[in-house]
This record gives C-alpha cells, structure tokens and sequence, in this order.
C-alpha cells in the first residue's frame, strides 16, 4: 500500500466501551489543563472512537521492506524537529550509557512513554516536548509503559480525524525485527564507530602535536625570555671604594652570575635561574647557603637594579635554632662578632635588647648587623642607599651618544 493512501483500522467492539468508561474522567481534567492537555484528550478520543488508520509499503512489518538508511542518530530527535526522514533508521537506548561502560539511570535520557497502547501501535510522547508519533512494535503495550530499546524506521504517516472533525498527521515508525536488515544496521554501526575512533585518533593526534609545539614555543620564548633578562642584568661587576667588599663570599656590587654559585634551593640543588627568581619574588627569595658560616644556613639577597644591570646591594644570613640555652647563644654572638672583628679590622657596638644580643658597625657606604635571639640569628652585610646609583647614573651617563650635526646641513632645504 502506498505511503500517502489513508487507511483505517477499528479496535474490537469489546474494547472500546471499556476503555471510554475507564479514562473519560481523565480526559475531563486533562481538557482543563491546558494546550497539552487538550491535545492529548483529542488524540486520546480518538483512539477511544477507532477512527485512527494506519498505512504503509511493508505491511507484514519488521522494516525490511523499502529502502533504508542508518545514520546512528537517537529517536529521541524526531521529537525536537519535522524531519524529513522516511527510511530513516533510528537507535533507542531508554538508559544512556557513558564511558566505559557507566549506565545511567532514564533521567539521563527523557523516556519515550506509551500514551495509548492499540492492536496496531501506540501514540508515544517523549518527556518535556509537545510532539506525539505513531510507533508500531512486535510486543503489545499498555498504556504510559516505557519505549523498549530497540532500532525504529520511518515508514509514512499515520492521518486520523479528530473527533472535532479536523484533519490530523502525525509520523509513522515502525520497529525493526528483520534479522537481515539489523545485522546490516550493526555492521554499518560498527564501520561507523570505526571511523569515528579513526578520526579521534587523528583530531587527538593533532590536537597533542599542536599541543607539543605551543610548548615547544612557549618554551623557546621563555627561553629567550631569560636569556634577554640575563643579559640585561649582565652588566659586569662595580668595583666600589668601600672598606669591606666581601663577606662570606658575598661581594657587594657583584653582578648575579657571580652570586648564584654562592645559593643552593631548597632541595639542594644548584640555582639555575637566579635572575628569574629576583623578578618573580622582588628579591626575597630564602636560598640555602652552598657553604654554610657557624649557625648560618640559609640567605635572603637583594640586588639594586637602575636600568644598567643587577648589582648585590645586601645579603642577609639567616640561622635557626631550640630549645638552646641562653648562655650558649649569646656565647655565640660574641664569637660571631670576634671573628668578624678580627677579619675586617673594626669595631663592633654591642647592645644587649631583653633575651637579645646585637651587634652593629656602621660606615659612610656600607653596615654590619648581627643579632642573636633565643630561636633564631642575622647577619647583614650591606651598601648604603644611593651608593650603587651614583655608579649607575655615572654609566648612563657614558652611553649617552652626542649630536653631530654640520652648522650648513639642511640650508638648502629651507
């Protein structure tokens, strides 16, 4: 029978009377409902009266009759449009399953539902949408019972005359139990899955090798990133006219390459990129002492820096200790304080804070701070503010270059 020929079909005689006794109440309050309602009262009177016929070019179903096309979309989708889809072949998978196998439970997926359940089919509806289909199935149901899984074709149209007398159409889709056409359905299912893990593959094989050069770029401008900052604060070592230069192998001045060798991190590795820690960490950053002084292990250093390079300006040692008695402490300071004196020829003020003993010398250009407390001991070595930048502005001032223009140049153009 040709897809386009409207057909009839009427329910048993038995049937109907009880299925109008039973649902006309509900039909009342779904009327009053709304738009929705009364679509369903419509649809549903119908199916009550037997006026809904079906037609179609494979009547002894199945779907092996005619042409068909399996494109993996879901049946749920012919509720969220009109498509144009006759043969279109469908999959229907009431509980969604995800990666590796994970089963959702139907909320995942909105359940196709059984509004009226007849000898020919079933008017369905989906969850949430207004559309309402013709399904035709191998098993019986009944009424507001769950869509089986399952592959489902478009055959035709299914018209009915509403009991207001209009003209209705709704699509017809009928299951697919031909043995023949479902091996076919999963062979080409499985040639599509296969193509589409290929294309995966190639999409994440791209993606990972687009990946790996952003990283290799990005790592070759980190690259010369740093070695443009290196270079930048490589601007050579001050020689400055001060009566200490060094202490502990710390000369002031010095530019940073001079001074890494002197740092471990906290693993005690060598550091590699002193010049980057300085700009992320304005300077603060607490290195381990390659060569521990006494109590001293660790160092916080700080470099000046006017635009002509990095230049040390201070170090301060740091020592950490407890459960020490006083006594032994303070012994230490003195000690401390003795070498020092001894070492560089000066004179040291001692001043005595509470728990604390604290040492001080101080000259034009540059101070000596040693403090011992009851958990914790400083040494500071640095330059005065000011003396660096005078040396600075002495080098800017060297590079400046000088105009060397002919007094006659530009006469004629005037």
């Amino acid at each position: 029978m040709d897809n386009e020929t409207q057909g009839q079909s009427t329910p048993p005689a038995v049937e109907a009377p009880k299925k109008k006794l039973g649902i006309f109440g509900k039909l009342a309050a779904l009327w009053k409902s709304g738009v929705k309602g009364k679509a369903i009262c419509i649809v549903s009177a119908l199916v009550i009266l037997g006026i809904i016929g079906a037609f179609s070019d494979d009547e002894e179903g199945g779907g092996g009759g005619g042409d068909w096309n399996y494109t993996g979309e879901y049946f749920d989708s012919v509720f969220k449009g009109f498509p144009k889809d006759e043969g279109v072949v469908y999959q229907h998978l009431p509980r969604a399953v995800g990666a590796f196998g994970m089963v959702f439970d139907d909320s995942y997926l909105p359940p196709i539902t059984v509004m009226q359940a007849t000898k020919k089919g079933n008017l369905v509806e989906l969850e949430d949408t207004d559309r309402v289909i013709w399904v035709e199935t191998k098993r019986r149901y009944e009424d507001d019972e769950k869509l089986d899984q399952g592959y489902y074709i478009r055959r035709g149209s299914m018209e009915y005359e509403t009991a207001l007398g209009a003209e209705k159409r709704v699509p017809r889709y009928v299951e697919v139990t031909d043995k023949g056409v479902l091996e076919k359905i999963k062979k080409q299912a499985e040639e599509t899955a296969a193509e589409e893990e290929k294309a995966r593959l190639e999409a994440e094989a791209q993606r990972k090798a687009e990946e790996e050069a952003r990283q290799a770029q990005q790592k070759a401008e980190e690259e010369a990133r740093k070695k443009a900052a290196e270079e930048a604060a490589e601007q050579g070592a001050y020689e400055l006219d001060i009566p200490i230069k060094s202490l502990c192998g710390f000369k002031l001045g010095a530019p940073p390459s001079q001074v890494r060798e002197l740092l471990q991190s906290d693993d005690g590795m060598p550091v590699q990129d002193l010049v980057g820690d300085l700009d992320d960490h304005y300077d603060r950053v607490t290195y381990r002492l390659a060569k521990p002084f006494r109590l001293f292990t660790h160092v916080t250093v700080h470099f000046e820096d006017n635009g002509v390079g990095k230049h040390l300006s201070g170090v301060k040692l740091k020592g950490v200790f407890e459960n020490v008695s006083e006594e032994s402490y303070l012994a230490e300071a003195q000690a401390t304080g003795q070498l020092i004196v001894k070492k560089f020829d000066i004179e040291l003020e001692g001043r005595r804070w509470g728990e604390s003993l604290s040492y001080r010398w101080q000259h034009e250009k540059e101070s000596i701070k040693i403090n011992f407390g009851p958990e914790s001991a400083t040494l500071e070595f640095e330059i005065n503010y000011g003396v660096i930048g005078q040396l600075d502005s002495a080098v800017k001032e060297a590079r400046k270059t000088t105009i060397a223009i002919d007094a006659n140049a530009g006469a004629d153009d005037l």
